[in-house]
């Protein structure tokens, strides 16, 4: 059995040894679900390298960090030439500029697998329920979604970057897809604004009605499917979603946040069109002076 120096060899194909001797590249890595992930194959005794900007370092010696823009796909060959690695896990993967410039400096021989961190969002609204995988896709932008409105459909678009680059260079590729994923990291502000807003005893303001529903998936779960994938021929070509089983209201999460918080909470329904007119108006008046603001928000 080859030892752990293995990633310094050519890889002429998948190799299937133990996962513990292995050497595994996060790319990004350092925020939310590649942290949770990373800190796993440490654990794990797993070699691991990350590659990123560098702006938030481990400085831990079992991870060895590549400083590097994915963008910039000089640099990125150059700093991927010395490497082979047994899988490559992508949580930065936003559109097919940042796929593009990756896989080519991975070519065929620098990577035995990949994997990406996609997004549920990639499917086109459904009213089946639960989406399957093979659900239709987006076939555009979302305009409705105002400065998310490009997500999804760049994320399909990196999606289908990445499984034409497997299929030309014999490498398979795996492509997971969250739900809203919640836990330690999260720099979103989705369940951290729920604590904070009932913490400092304002009103929690939900949507009229108890309507539309939400499927949550832990991070540290998200972090074992990806390790899961890494040893398991199941996982190639093919795309799974990752969610919990139930289906959450509005209403159902604020009794959750109740039971864990121990108190009651003031809770204001509100028509869904008035409270996207609040959070426009109070997006301006972080950024604009009072009178400005005011100004604004009457033309």
């Amino acid at each position: 059995m080859p030892g752990p120096g293995l990633f310094w060899r050519p890889l002429p194909g998948p190799f299937f040894g133990s996962i513990v001797d292995r050497a595994i590249l996060a790319v990004g890595g350092s925020y939310f679900v590649g942290r949770v992930f990373v800190e796993l194959l440490e654990r794990r005794g797993i070699k691991v390298f990350v590659l990123n900007r560098g702006t938030r370092p481990f400085n831990r010696p079992a991870i060895h960090e590549i400083p590097c823009d994915r963008r910039d796909a000089r640099l990125l060959a150059e700093a991927l030439a010395p490497f082979c690695f047994d899988a490559v896990v992508d949580f930065c993967a936003y559109s097919k500029d940042d796929v593009n410039p990756l896989l080519e400096a991975l070519g065929p021989d620098r990577a035995a697998h990949y994997i990406q961190i996609s997004s549920c969002s990639v499917y086109a609204p459904t009213k089946d329920i639960p989406v399957a995988e093979d659900a239709r896709k987006l076939s555009g932008p979302q305009p409705e979604l105002g400065p998310a409105a490009d997500y999804g459909f760049n994320k399909w678009l990196a999606e289908y970057a990445a499984s034409a680059w497997g299929m030309r260079r014999g490498v398979p590729v795996s492509i997971l897809r969250p739900t809203i994923v919640y836990g330690p990291h999260n720099y979103a502000p989705r369940e951290s604004w729920f604590f904070e807003t009932v913490s400092s005893g304002r009103p929690l303001i939900l949507p009229a009605g108890d309507l539309p529903l939400f499927s949550f998936v832990f991070v540290e779960d998200v972090a074992e499917a990806v390790y899961a994938c890494i040893h398991n021929r199941a996982s190639w070509n093919r795309a799974y979603n990752l969610a919990g089983p139930e289906l959450v209201s509005y209403g159902r999460y604020a009794q959750v946040l109740e039971r864990v918080m121990g108190r009651k909470i003031d809770i204001q329904h509100l028509p869904v069109e008035r409270i996207d007119a609040m959070r426009a108006y109070f997006k301006v008046m972080r950024f604009l002076p009072w009178p400005a603001a005011w100004a604004k928000s009457e033309r």
